[in-house]
């Protein structure tokens, strides 16, 4: 079976039949092709989390560093999504940057045509949601983690099944690029390491990229999306298109909150620090704090 032609999709959107803005071609990959490529990713998860689960116990003793067993686990599962993350937020990058070139809208839902690259990749974060819902149901997880791991799943197949929003579903891997920084700031917290000159910079690097990424990006999303839909009236033909500007100003709002969280803790320690010089390094383990904070909440993604 054949997943996604081209033609359905333009019906749907107004785009035009044939090839879409900026020459790019559906992938015809089978339903089957995309299957083994989620599976492969979820045994390569497995993989790295079973490597883990050996390595970060005997590297904490060798160190001389006591965990509980909650915090291993804790910084496994970090671990795995972290390195996770920042492969999906450099292939994110990649296919955007080949969009831009070949001359597409990349702040726009259209078109919505998956190249073979695209398809594959979609696969592969399908694939990470299962991983990291059964992992979750096996940890007895919190229902906002099982909930939006759900959530993902239903998006991300909607999204390779109906050819729709591509772009916008880069933009989004493409914001993980902040994870891997906000967990490894926690992992050092959990050290007792928050002092320290790594922590602080993975601490600040987290915080610009998640105004650039997280903040400014997706505003410059909600902004496009809103003039597509006044100038094209897409908010009164097209239900998916309402759906899809009301998550994306929901991915707004809680990216905001997330980012006023951590300027806030980090300028009141600033300010403190003003006023007593000679706490500068509990100042910097406070940053650090700050954002850990933010990463214990949000343990995934």
């Amino acid at each position: 079976m054949e997943f996604f032609t081209h033609d359905g999709f333009a019906n749907a959107t107004s785009i035009g039949a044939g090839r879409a803005p900026g020459g790019l071609v559906e992938h015809h990959l089978s339903g089957t092709d995309l299957f083994c490529v989620a599976a492969v990713w979820i045994a390569c998860l497995g993989t790295l989390h079973f490597a883990s689960n050996r390595t970060v116990g005997r590297l904490a003793a060798k160190l001389g560093i006591k965990f509980s067993n909650s915090q291993l686990r804790g910084i496994e599962s970090r671990v795995v999504c972290g390195v996770h993350c920042a492969i999906s937020a450099g292939g994110a990058a990649l296919l955007l940057k080949g969009r831009f070139v070949g001359g597409v809208n990349v702040f726009n839902l259209h078109p919505g045509v998956f190249s073979r690259a695209e398809a594959a990749f979609v696969a592969m974060e399908v694939g990470e949601l299962v991983y990291m819902t059964l992992y979750d149901l096996w940890c007895e997880p919190g229902a906002l983690e099982l909930l939006h791991h759900v959530l993902g799943i239903v998006a991300e197949t909607s999204c390779l099944l109906t050819s729709s929003g591509v772009s916008y579903m880069l933009w989004v891997h493409l914001a993980q690029a902040t994870q891997p920084f906000l967990y490894f700031s926690w992992i050092l917290y959990q050290a007792n390491m928050s002092s320290s000159v790594t922590c602080v910079a993975s601490t600040l690097t987290c915080i610009v990229l998640w105004f650039a990424l997280r903040v400014v990006s997706v505003l410059l999303l909600v902004r496009s999306l809103w003039a597509s839909g006044i100038e094209k009236g897409e908010f009164a033909s097209q239900l998916h298109f309402n759906v899809a500007f009301a998550i994306t100003l929901a991915f707004a709002a809680l990216n905001i909150v997330w980012f006023k969280k951590m300027l806030a803790k980090v300028l009141k320690v600033v300010i403190a620090a003003k006023s007593e010089p000679s706490s500068a390094a509990a100042c910097s383990a406070v940053k650090c704090k700050a954002v850990a904070h933010i990463g214990a909440e949000q343990k995934i993604e």
